[in-house]
């Protein structure tokens, strides 16, 4: 999925766990700073230092350079640190966390087949398909209507 994707999802979980507008827009940017992972992990295996570079070939190829918080492993680690958050610091901080990740990896579990997608963007790329577009519109109307 794409960024902005993940910041309607994380954004649209915490306003139905019951966030104001503030913290749920927390809960988006973390959902999107989750996908770090994929720039930073290209760059070390490629060896490449230039962010427009690096990011332009994540988006054209499609690279499945992930971290370990996309594995497994890294689903039951992260959902460990966030019992202990729950359990030793705050049950707010943790269900934000909770709902940025958990929408985050969801998302990342759906596989639309992109027969025809459209690169927008003159110095970073940003790439779209139909299916993205409804996603996309449907996250929106929901946060939107969460307001009412």
């Amino acid at each position: 999925m794409y960024l902005r994707t993940h910041f309607l999802a994380g954004f649209l979980s915490a306003r139905l766990f019951g966030f104001n507008a503030f913290y749920s827009i927390i809960s988006g940017i973390l959902a999107v700073l989750i996908d770090l992972d994929h720039p930073i992990s290209y760059s070390i295996k490629h060896h490449k230092l230039k962010f427009k570079e690096v990011w332009n070939r994540c988006v054209r190829e499609e690279t499945n350079a992930r971290s370990f918080f996309h594995k497994a492993y890294g689903v039951v680690l992260s959902s460990l640190a966030i019992i202990i958050i729950y359990l030793l610091l705050s049950r707010e901080i943790a269900t934000i966390i909770f709902s940025a990740y958990y929408s985050h990896i969801v998302l990342d579990a759906v596989k639309f087949k992109r027969k025809r997608h459209w690169d927008f963007g003159r110095i970073f790329i940003v790439r779209t398909s139909i299916e993205d577009i409804i996603l996309d519109s449907l996250l929106l109307i929901g946060s939107l209507l969460s307001f009412l």
